[in-house]
């Protein structure tokens, strides 16, 4: 039996779902069996796939299934295998003569999954026979049930006739298959299908709606369809290694902190964030998802006159090649930010421009980040703000990481106001993050944002740096590096 506590952090295994139907009091069922085919196989089942199991053995008082769909939602790595393989078991070993199907986002991946459950069957029991010739893969069982992988295509499921099915990553699942296998099931009273996947992206138009279908009848007596679902709430809550208990109900049983880490770490490098806060959050996603939450900076959105006290903020960024002048100020409601210019190209602009400015308006500083392309104009910088005596502020990673904190925070609380510039709003939706300090601080990437970072970066420092001098406007040599 698992420790109460993760044995990682200390903290309570008291994972709740986010949605989850309730089983029926005093029900019948098969769930036993689903228990036992785990032992057997040597996977005892978890709280959260008990949970589960208990809803897919469920029954009506007149033997059919209690649900006739069974979606389950949860994020990579909590274990979906080990409930596909006990539930498919149990129920072949149920009742004889079945046909019993699984499909996946690839024939291929159905495949692997009918023949690698066959080969542990075979280990148990010398009567079951397991063909794995490719296009021919199935595990027939000694009662004559038969488990076969499922095309997940137009042509899957038509001409079949389904008993129980099985959809691995469901969101993948295309109307077509549907409209295949759903008529194969009509016709069989017993039939019951089970969906277990992680959440998918904006353009997983089926599963999407299984998910909205199945948050509605959680609450709903009379409905066919049982649904749990483990995910975050927020995003950037993916990104809080304190709140993975929240959502990960494996965390602390079968699954450590560190290889949690490590394994988004990976799929960050590979595939980005999206891919991480959809894998490990369990969260609907778009192709890029955002730091920044769409509705706050659509909240965000002012038009705002140039003030006559600013800070201004200096970037380059060399991959696209592009540059950016951002400008900083507080007012008493908001900390407002614009995007006095972008460009693509050479950055022997900036100089200039900000020269101008100084002439024109009370610059109270002007702030870089010495470590990026920005490295390139320093000395131009230099030459032009020690001439006017405006300090240059050299923003180090660290420090860019608590203007990162601030923008986001302000943002969050509605203390923002940016000046809208297409890209600007380009580099917010593309931006992609990057962990310091040990994980303790992020910063936007510019590496990873698939778009020229320095509008962002830009207005993100001038944002930081306005509210310092909000805090302390009187700006002496002593407080800044020139």
């Amino acid at each position: 039996m698992a420790a109460d506590r993760c044995p990682d952090c200390g903290k309570p295994l008291t994972t709740r779902p986010r949605f989850a139907t309730k089983p029926t009091p005093r029900a019948r069922g098969w769930w036993r069996q689903i228990h036992d085919a785990a032992e057997q196989l040597g996977t005892p089942l978890m709280p959260w796939q008990a949970g589960a199991a208990r809803l897919i053995g469920e029954l009506r008082p007149d033997g059919l299934p209690r649900y006739k769909r069974v979606i389950i939602s949860v994020p990579r790595q909590q274990g979906k295998t080990t409930i596909s393989k006990a539930a498919i078991k149990a129920v072949a070993e149920a009742r004889g003569d079945q046909e019993i199907y699984g499909t996946a986002q690839t024939r291929q991946y159905a495949a692997k999954h009918v023949v690698n459950l066959g080969r542990q069957l075979k280990r148990l029991s010398s009567d079951v026979k397991v063909l794995a010739g490719v296009g021919a893969e199935s595990v027939t069982w000694p009662n004559g049930t038969i488990y076969r992988p499922l095309s997940p295509t137009e042509g899957g499921g038509h001409g079949d006739s389904i008993d129980w099915l099985l959809v691995d990553e469901a969101w993948t699942i295309t109307p077509e298959l549907l409209g295949g296998v759903v008529p194969a099931m009509i016709a069989r009273p017993l039939s019951q299908l089970v969906a277990i996947s992680t959440m998918g992206t904006v353009d997983s138009t089926s599963w999407n709606g299984w998910v909205a279908e199945g948050r509605e009848a959680v609450d709903d007596p009379n409905a066919l369809i049982a649904y749990v679902e483990y995910s975050a709430e927020e995003d950037e809550h993916v990104f809080d290694e304190k709140r993975w208990h929240e959502w990960m109900p494996a965390l602390g049983r079968t699954i450590s902190h560190e290889a949690i880490r490590e394994a988004m770490r990976a799929l960050e490098a590979a595939e980005g964030t999206a891919e991480v806060v959809r894998a490990f959050g369990n969260r609907t996603t778009r192709g890029l998802v955002t730091l920044f939450p769409t509705d706050r900076v659509e909240k965000a959105w002012r038009i705002i006159d140039p003030p006559q006290r600013m800070v201004l903020a200096v970037d380059v960024n060399d991959e696209p090649v592009g540059a950016s002048v951002a400008s900083g100020h507080v007012t008493d409601e908001h900390t407002a930010t614009r995007l006095i210019r972008w460009q693509y190209g050479s950055p022997r602009w900036v100089p200039d421009l900000v020269k101008q400015v100084i002439a024109h308006r009370k610059v109270e500083a002007v702030v870089y980040d010495p470590g990026s392309p920005t490295k390139q104009i320093e000395a131009d910088l230099q030459a032009i703000c020690e001439a006017a005596f405006v300090p240059l502020v050299k923003r180090s990673p660290r420090d860019f990481g608590g203007d990162c904190a601030r923008f986001y925070d302000a943002l969050a609380e509605g203390r923002a106001a940016i000046e809208k510039a297409e890209p600007l709003a380009e580099a917010i939706v593309a931006a992609q993050r990057k962990d310091i300090s040990g994980g303790e601080l992020w910063v936007v990437s510019r590496s990873r944002t698939p778009v020229d970072a320095s509008p962002l970066i830009a207005v993100i420092m001038a944002h930081g740096l306005a509210e310092e001098l909000a805090v302390s406007p009187k700006v002496t040599e002593v407080a800044f590096a020139w």
